[in-house]
């Protein structure tokens, strides 16, 4: 009886006896998905043009090619130097003086 329990098991591939080498994202539902998606980007980018090729100075959306706020396109642009200007504030303050503490 434990003989045919193991091979179920073996064969349904549900034993715990056993470890699984395949990453999680390597199932085939996954992977459909996957394509899925890809093959929608590839469309949308098919129909409205590869947004890295724009020569445009606005901030489109890759979808409907809608061009965002002029206050958008400004954060978008100073969001690098904002982030290392929060960054050397935290090092100054937390790690270089000991101000505050972490």
């Amino acid at each position: 009886m434990a003989c045919m329990v193991q091979e179920f098991e073996d064969i349904a591939g549900i034993g715990s006896h056993k470890e699984s080498l395949h990453h999680h994202e390597q199932t085939a539902g996954t992977q459909l998905s996957f394509l899925k998606e890809v093959k929608s980007l590839v469309s949308v980018l098919k129909l409205f043009g590869n947004p890295f090729m724009e020569q445009s100075s606005y901030l489109l959306a890759l979808d409907s090619k809608v061009i965002a706020d002029g206050a958008v396109t400004a954060t978008v642009r100073g969001i690098q130097q904002l982030g290392q200007d929060q960054y050397q504030l935290f090092v100054h303050k937390r790690l270089k003086n000991g101000t505050k503490s972490l």
